[in-house]
Formats: C-alpha cells, sequence, structure tokens
C-alpha cells in the first residue's frame, strides 16, 4: 500500500483540529497517478454510466475519459464508467473551468515536459506564452491596443487583462462532477439528488442555495492536481454537516464543496449552508512550508450568466537595469 506523507502548516493546525472532530479522509486521487491501460480493459465490462444511468444498449463507452479534469493539469488517470455522451457535455463545463482560472494556467504550469497553454484576454488584445519556467512572453496581439502600456521613464508596465467567458453554474458543475467521479460505488445510490443537479440544474433551482464554493488561495504552486474526498465522522449525527466534502488542489488553489444531495442531507430543510472549512494539506514534499495561506473566500457560482475575471498586471522596474532583444529571434536564442 502507498504511503503518503501529510503535512500541516503550523497556522492550519486549528482548523484541522476543528475539521477533523467532524470529518475523516475517505478517499485520495493523485494525478502522478497512471492507468490507462487498465481503464481501457475495466471500461468494456462497465454496463452502466455512474452519470447519466444509461447502459450500452441507449450509450457508447469508447472515449477515454479523464477523472480530473486534462484542463488543469496533466492528469494520466481515466475513469472506468463514463459514457461518451457525458463526456462530451462535460467538456463543456471543464471549458468554463479553464477559462475561470484565466492567466493562471500559463503562468502556474511548471511542467518541463509539457508545453505550457497559450493565454489570449476576453477582447483579444493581449496574449501571453510560456516558454519554461523562467521566460513568459506578454505581447500584443493588436498593435493600437493600450491595453499594454509601458512607461520607460516612470519604470511602470501596466496590462490590461480579461479572462474568457465563463459561467460560474458551469464551473460549479465542472467540480461536481469530479467530485461524484471519486465517490466510491457504494456511495452512489445515495447520491441521486446529486446526479440530477449536475446533469439537470435548471429544473432544481430551489436548491441553488448549494453551489457555493470556498476557494483557498496559497502560496504553492502544484504541477499537478490531485482531490480528496471526507466523510462525515459515524459518531457526529449533528444535520448541519453534510455527508461529504470534496477538495480539489490545483496551481495554487484549493476549492472545497460539500457534495449535495445525500438521500440524508435531503430529510433537512436549509435555506443556507455553512461549510466546515477543510485545512490545507501538503502531500509528498521534500520541504515543507508555513505562512502559505493568501486568503479564504466563498465564492457563489450559482449564476449562469457569462463573466470575466480581471487578471490585470502592474508591476515596476528599474530604468537602468534594461535588455532589449528582438521578440522573435531573441526568444528562440534564449530558449
Amino acid at each position: 500500500m502507498e504511503t503518503i506523507r501529510v503535512y500541516i502548516a503550523e497556522e492550519e493546525r486549528g482548523l484541522a483540529e476543528a475539521f477533523m472532530e467532524v470529518y475523516e479522509p475517505y478517499v485520495y486521487q493523485g494525478s502522478l497517478e497512471e492507468n490507462l491501460r487498465e481503464a481501457k480493459k475495466l471500461k468494456n465490462c462497465t454496463a452502466t454510466c455512474r452519470f447519466c444511468k444509461k447502459d450500452r444498449t441507449q450509450t457508447t463507452f469508447n472515449q477515454d475519459t479523464h477523472l480530473i479534469s486534462k484542463l488543469i493539469g496533466n492528469n494520466g488517470y481515466y475513469s472506468i464508467d463514463e459514457c461518451d455522451e457525458c463526456n462530451q457535455l462535460f467538456k463543456r463545463y471543464e471549458s468554463d473551468l479553464a477559462a475561470y482560472f484565466g492567466t493562471s494556467r500559463t503562468f502556474n504550469h511548471l511542467l518541463n515536459d509539457r508545453k505550457a497553454p497559450s493565454f489570449e484576454s476576453a477582447n483579444g488584445n493581449i496574449g501571453i506564452k510560456k516558454y519554461s519556467n523562467e521566460i513568459i512572453h506578454l505581447y500584443k496581439k493588436k498593435e493600437a491596443t493600450t491595453d499594454f502600456d509601458v512607461n520607460i521613464n516612470a519604470g511602470e508596465i501596466k496590462v490590461v487583462i480579461e479572462s474568457q467567458l465563463f459561467r460560474p453554474e458551469y464551473v460549479y458543475r465542472a467540480l461536481l462532477k469530479m467530485a461524484l467521479g471519486i465517490l466510491p460505488q457504494p456511495d452512489i445510490a445515495n447520491y441521486e439528488m446529486a446526479f440530477k443537479i449536475l446533469l439537470d440544474a435548471e429544473n432544481y433551482q430551489e436548491l441553488n442555495y448549494l453551489k457555493k464554493v470556498c476557494v483557498v488561495e496559497t502560496d504553492i504552486i502544484l504541477a499537478r492536481p490531485f482531490a480528496q474526498l471526507y466523510l462525515k465522522r459515524s459518531e457526529n449525527i449533528d444535520p448541519q454537516f453534510p455527508q461529504h466534502l470534496f477538495c480539489l488542489n490545483v496551481g495554487n488553489l484549493m476549492f472545497q464543496l460539500l457534495v449535495p444531495g445525500h438521500q440524508s442531507d435531503l430529510t433537512q430543510i436549509r435555506k443556507s449552508i455553512t461549510l466546515q472549512f477543510a485545512p490545507y494539506i501538503q502531500l509528498n514534499i521534500v520541504n515543507v512550508h508555513n505562512g502559505i495561506i493568501r486568503s479564504r473566500t466563498i465564492e457563489d457560482l450559482q449564476s449562469t450568466a457569462q463573466q470575466k475575471r480581471d487578471d490585470s498586471i502592474r508591476m515596476k522596474f528599474k530604468p537602468d537595469n534594461l535588455v532589449a532583444f528582438h521578440p522573435q529571434t531573441g526568444l528562440k536564442d534564449i530558449c
């Protein structure tokens, strides 16, 4: 059995103690694992889709389907019970999740053996390419734009950048899909409502208050994502705490959401939720880190209206310490 080394930063330990009184680790999925060959074999034996419940007379199971979205990191771990129709649907949600990340998918890409995704601002004025972990190229895509302003004399650079459009509700569905994807098989029957929210949320708007996510921003950047599922302790019968909490660590963020719709939770009528904050854990690291939490915010992801994030950049530099090179040939020489 694989041993996982866990470290919790000093500033998180009080929070972790309170959290572990209510929840215990249940499932872990690390994207360093590779299972494509095994997943292909097991998928040939899959009779029913985990998500839409269709069988082989109603749908197909030919595509390789990622358990954690490939758009948020190189991930070689595949699911075995997701049909092709659901895979196509979830790609729409995952595209919005990728747009939600904005420039961070480019800036925080740490895999030298994989090309970082390029970025284009919503209005098409600014482009970003990452050539290595040391070289990032920001450039105008439209020469006449004022979104890229360099003041040599003042030593200032201002770059106006907005993310591509995304729907917050689709971001929520992308996260919920991954949570339900790692849910152990014996628990699936208890989450009939959760799958309905995922596939047909429009008909369950009375449950929109559940679509809240805690976003933890840290000073640690992960090259590959990993996910955790926590289970409410059996001795805890307080109905205010849902049965499962899901955490997804990716880049410098951790997303935490409750898994909605467990049949025991639905017996309690609530108009709001209170998340028991999960600690940010550091797994299998060589050097431990303290003082790494920048912020914790609760984001409401129930809106279906398209939105953009402001990823603008402002930098200062010493005017007497500049190096110039041609933006085409110069980068090739450096890289």
